[in-house]
């Protein structure tokens, strides 16, 4: 059991943290050829990250 939970709860967490980042792309769209970097997204939104 402790493998199972040893993987379980990383893959929660990435998931977690994909749905975090796809939920704060404005207009995703994967024909964009523009660089996106999600934590510069998250600091100029929020000031409590960074």
């Amino acid at each position: 059991i402790a493998i199972i939970l040893g993987t379980a709860i990383p893959l929660v967490l990435f998931l977690i943290w994909d749905a975090v980042i796809l939920g704060t792309v404005p207009n995703f769209d994967a024909s964009n050829s523009g660089v996106l970097d999600p934590l510069q997204q998250l600091r100029s939104n929020n000031g409590l990250i960074g």
